[in-house]
């Protein structure tokens, strides 16, 4: 299994875990499918959490993932049952795309970064 998806019993979390052997061009298109799936079956709008502690991403996948969660047609972070992208991760590279997804070029992803999966859930807990 390269990616998990969770929705938090009783709360409005959605958790995404993508693991050592997630593979962006291969993967990223099931598991963009698997959230839309996800965030279509729940009845109020949920914080994203997107748990990338397990991968450092190389340039090329971080521009190809923001582009397609960020822009087009049907952008995943910009799904109206998304409250806010939570992202955990600790490699830096990572961190500096994250923070462009917050720029005009991306739409103004409505994103926070966290270092660690605790701090994204206490987060979350504390707005809703």
């Amino acid at each position: 299994m390269t990616f998990q998806h969770d929705l938090l019993p009783g709360e409005p979390i959605m958790l995404v875990t993508l693991f050592e052997d997630f593979n962006f061009a291969t993967d990223l298109p099931h598991s963009t499918g698997a959230t839309f799936k996800l965030l279509e079956s729940v009845n109020e709008p949920v914080f994203l959490i997107d748990d990338l502690q397990r991968v450092d991403i190389a340039l090329d996948d971080l521009t190809t993932a923001a582009s397609i969660t960020s822009r087009g047609d049907n952008p995943l972070y910009h799904h109206p049952k998304i409250r806010e992208v939570l992202f955990v991760t600790s490699y830096e590279t990572t961190r500096m795309a994250i923070k462009g997804l917050t720029t005009d070029t991306f739409g103004n992803v409505r994103a926070r970064l966290f270092d660690t999966l605790g701090e994204a859930l206490a987060y979350a807990r504390s707005k809703y």
